[in-house]
């Protein structure tokens, strides 16, 4: 009898083993589903691809001469910003009070960025977000007259 019970016990947990790893996703259908998601997504990719191609970038071109502007970052920066041959030729900061530890990889990097791509539409410094934003702006307040 209690050979009996036992042998009932095993199977029924043999049973209840191979019938709960069956339930569920199987695994011919997961790797089904996951090609399609990738195929999802390269197929969104060429889309966006193609807007960017088929949207070319404005060519902003300014009027030369030297301008100034404000913008805040923690305060008020101003910046001088000279046009030249209707480009942005040279991105001088004139006054700030940032922290210069902190805001110094800004206060170099962005305006060079800006001359660089010729357009104050540039990333952010990371760590410098706030310096990067209020320098950006003041750039962007200056080019306003030089439009």
């Amino acid at each position: 009898m209690k050979k009996l019970v036992s042998l009932t016990l095993v199977l029924l947990l043999l049973v209840t083993a191979l019938v709960g790893c069956g339930s569920g996703t199987t695994k011919t259908d997961a790797p089904a589903q996951e090609p399609a998601k990738a195929e999802e997504t390269k197929a969104e990719a060429p889309k966006e691809e193609a807007k960017a191609e088929e949207t070319p970038a404005e060519v902003v071109s300014y009027k030369d001469g030297i301008y100034e502007g404000e913008g805040e970052g923690m305060h008020t920066i101003k910046v001088s910003v000279e046009v030249a041959g209707g480009k942005i030729a040279k991105v001088e900061i004139i006054e700030h009070e940032e922290t210069e530890g902190i805001a110094e990889p800004a206060l170099e990097q962005i305006p060079a960025a800006i001359v660089e791509k010729n357009t104050p539409d540039v990333e952010v410094v990371s760590g410098a977000t706030i310096a990067s934003d209020g320098i950006i702006e003041a750039v962007k307040n200056a080019l306003e007259a030089a439009k």
